[in-house]
């Protein structure tokens, strides 16, 4: 999952739910049963595509009305309990999370539910060095400490 177009908290749980739910279900019917329960407040936009390999696209439209941010960070593990299974979430560009209005509440969260799912993994990429340095390693913000800090080189083409 990318970050890079996500401007709000919203706009990352609306990105992030949307493309757990993907990711976890091969097809939409089991897409359909690993959403139940957490879509029964939604009105999801789903498009299907004729093109090869895109199945289809989809939308949940989640507000602060429809879900609290814990319900939405929890999916994953909620997910992985149900399909008993370990899952491993990859974020990619998650410096931008740092520009998002209320950045350190919103991290906050993040963190608070995330370090308490058994079952779900995460790898929170970024190519912005400094913003990720000042994330992941000043004692003052939330993601201090949370997990091993690797720099690695850009990769030859």
């Amino acid at each position: 999952m990318a970050t890079f177009a996500c401007r709000s908290e919203y706009d990352f749980y609306n990105t992030f739910s949307s493309e757990i739910l993907k990711q976890t279900s091969s097809k939409i019917d089991e897409w359909k049963e690993l959403a139940a329960g957490f879509i029964e407040r939604l009105m999801p936009k789903i498009a299907l595509s004729p093109a090869p390999g895109v199945e289809y696209s989809l939308s949940l439209g989640i507000t602060p009305k429809t879900h609290s941010p814990e319900e939405v960070l929890s999916l994953p593990q909620k997910i992985a309990e149900r399909k008993k299974c370990q899952l491993i979430i990859c974020i990619d560009e998650f410096q931008q999370v740092g520009d998002f209005p209320n950045s350190l509440e919103v991290q906050k969260r993040f963190r608070g539910v995330w370090q308490h799912q058994k079952d779900v993994s995460y790898c929170l990429y970024g190519s912005k060095l400094h913003m990720m340095t000042r994330l992941f390693l000043k004692k003052s913000y939330p993601f201090y400490r949370f997990g091993e800090v690797l720099n690695m080189k850009p990769i030859p083409f």
